[in-house]
């Protein structure tokens, strides 16, 4: 049975929740440090690289949000000081450069954003000016129309994860979750052309963002999502979803946050990443 190894230090400092994404052998740390700047750490499974600044001084004002498009492009984008959602790409493991800070068309948040990718696509969600949820896609460059997730309202960032169903679902779903208007946790899930039959409660309560990503874990298990939280005792808690239900939450062990925390998958394992309450980045990993 799977269960979190304890606490580890990935050091840096910073006033927002981390994000966090797997690329090939690598794991890659976003954070927005105490000058306003986006700092990156990778990590290859035994050792961190120092901490760089990302190219081109784009300053952020909330946490950055990071993905990776088919196990090769990472994209990084970030809230500017007048809300404006800008970019940024490496476009392969092989490449040398950035491509460069670029704005999302029309799109302004007060929050994070949120992101996801599977092999094709590359999804951008946000808490609107309006408090409503609101998405974009891209294939590479060209950016699509932003579209509203119905009917759905929060004061925080979204969370957003590809599911691929495996055997209970055979169809690709993009999963949401929210922190509703009453601090409580709300599910939606995007198939084909739609959100389905709307949202759904989890259950739970929280303060800030939750966390979301998919797990495959080694060939004989399951696909999932799981989804983390800051709960109301600043401790964070953990629930899973198969397909089909929610297992139910449980506590990870003595780790605390006053933020939002970061998820992702890597190695066939689980990682958790936190604001600790000394500000600097600490995180956990499930096995």
């Amino acid at each position: 049975m799977a269960e979190w190894q304890g606490w580890q230090s990935a050091g840096g400092k910073t006033f927002s929740p981390p994000s966090v994404t797997a690329r090939g052998n690598g794991l890659h740390l976003f954070i927005r440090d105490e000058n306003n700047r986006v700092m990156r750490r990778r990590y290859d499974g035994s050792s961190w690289d120092p901490w760089k600044e990302m190219p081109g001084g784009q300053l952020t004002y909330t946490g950055p949000a990071a993905t990776t498009l088919g196990d090769e492009a990472l994209y990084v984008f970030v809230r500017e000081a007048n809300g404006i959602i800008s970019w940024n790409r490496h476009p392969r493991k092989s490449a040398t450069n950035w491509d460069g800070w670029k704005s999302v068309p029309i799109g302004e948040t007060p929050s994070e954003p949120a992101t996801m990718a599977d092999s094709n696509w590359v999804v951008l969600c946000v808490r609107g000016t309006d408090d409503k949820l609101h998405w974009i896609s891209t294939g590479g460059d060209i950016w699509g129309e932003w579209n509203r997730v119905g009917d759905g309202v929060t004061y925080s960032s979204p969370a957003i994860a590809w599911y691929p169903g495996g055997f209970l679902n055979p169809n690709d779903q993009m999963h949401l979750v929210v922190r509703g208007t009453d601090d409580g946790l709300h599910h939606i899930t995007h198939t084909g052309d739609d959100w389905g039959d709307g949202w759904h409660q989890v259950g739970g309560k929280t303060f800030s963002a939750p966390a979301l990503t998919h797990f495959s874990g080694s060939f004989f298990e399951s696909e999932e999502v799981h989804l983390a939280v800051r709960g109301t005792d600043d401790h964070i808690h953990h629930n899973s979803y198969d397909g089909d239900s929610w297992e139910g939450w449980s506590q990870v062990p003595d780790g605390m946050t006053y933020d939002a925390p970061a998820l992702t998958e890597y190695d066939e394992d689980l990682y958790l990443f936190v604001r600790g309450t000394d500000d600097a980045v600490h995180y956990n990993v499930y096995n």
